[in-house]
């Protein structure tokens, strides 16, 4: 039997648990509210349907769409998803070192100006889905280094958080730019049309096996043909050329003087997707001219695409079959 000393014992036992534990919770409210109150920008990067960017000679702005992220301004071209990850993400870790409200610049006879936010050197803009949208304009470095002003939306006070922002942005319009010069999955092909000035082959994909329909209906070699899927499937764009309806003949693009072109056909494809290879480029880095047919687009890639085409119409042939049945 439990007597009246021991339940008093118990009983300041469990109100002190409780005290502690309502203290511990508001500590971490606290700690919550203070973590978010020192956040710089609060947006969650997986959210986000549009990212602005104006910086000093060039702008930018992407919109996610299904697909993925797409430049819409100042040209309609795929984005780099890793690029506007890494400025969404390095955006959302930024933190507000400290604030120099507009009642505090106003008593030391400061304005924006002062902290060239008036004409700000980047303009940073992002729609994020169901919520306000968020206005970043970035002005000049602090004196002591490691941080900078900034101010966010309407606000007139000025924040100081770290130069980081600046590092996470990228230096140009291109480095937004994806660089694969084909996206679709090729390992899904089923068929693939090759065409270069002496030659045409048809490959398709039967039950696993590569084949060629044209210009003989043989078995084709899996492996060489494998190695031009995957080259074709890592083949990376050097550089963008131009995007406002080039003259493809100027590059030797076009479908009657292409220096190699190919057609791609997916499962259920109807259309397929055209690619072409023209000549060299009068740099040295042992480049091509290329461009899709999708798209206006005029590009460079490495000649070393060229290698896994085939020079003579049978190449493609399985030769191991052919030697058996001779």
């Amino acid at each position: 039997m439990i007597n009246k000393s021991t339940w008093y014992l118990l009983t300041a036992v469990v109100l002190v648990g409780l005290y502690l534990l309502l203290i511990d919770r508001r500590a971490n409210s606290t700690e919550e509210r203070e973590r978010q109150a020192a956040t710089l920008l609060a947006f969650t990067p997986e959210h986000v349907q549009r990212l602005a960017i104006a910086a000093a000679g060039w702008t930018v702005e992407c919109e996610r769409q299904r697909g993925g992220w797409f430049i819409v301004k100042p040209i309609h071209a795929r984005a780099d998803p890793a690029q506007v990850d890494r400025v969404l993400y390095g955006l959302e870790a930024l933190q507000v070192v400290e604030t120099v409200t507009e009642a505090q610049m106003r008593s030391h006879g400061l304005t924006p100006a002062s902290y060239r936010l008036d004409q700000p050197g980047v303009r940073i803009t992002i729609e994020e889905r169901g919520r306000p949208r968020i206005e970043l304009r970035v002005g000049a470095n602090t004196p002591v280094g490691g941080t900078l002003y900034v101010q966010r939306n309407a606000s007139l006070d000025v924040l100081i958080t770290s130069t980081n922002l600046r590092a996470s942005l990228p230096a140009s319009l291109q480095s937004f730019r994806d660089r694969r010069f084909l996206y679709r999955d090729l390992r899904q092909v089923q068929r693939i049309d090759l065409q270069w000035p002496d030659g045409y082959v048809q490959l398709a994909l039967r039950n696993g096996a590569w084949m060629m329909q044209q210009p003989v209906a043989a078995p084709a070699d899996g492996h060489k043909v494998e190695q031009l899927v995957g080259a074709l499937a890592n083949l990376a764009i050097v550089d963008f050329v131009a995007d406002a309806q080039p003259d493809p003949l100027a590059y030797r693009l076009s479908v009657d003087d292409a220096a190699a072109q190919a057609a791609l056909w997916w499962e259920g494809d109807e259309i397929g997707l055209r690619v072409f290879f023209g000549k060299e480029t009068p740099a040295t880095n042992n480049t091509i001219y290329a461009r899709r047919g999708d798209g206006d687009s005029i590009y460079t890639v490495s000649r070393a695409i060229l290698v896994c085409w085939p020079s003579k119409r049978l190449d493609l042939r399985d030769q191991h079959l052919r030697a058996l049945q001779i």
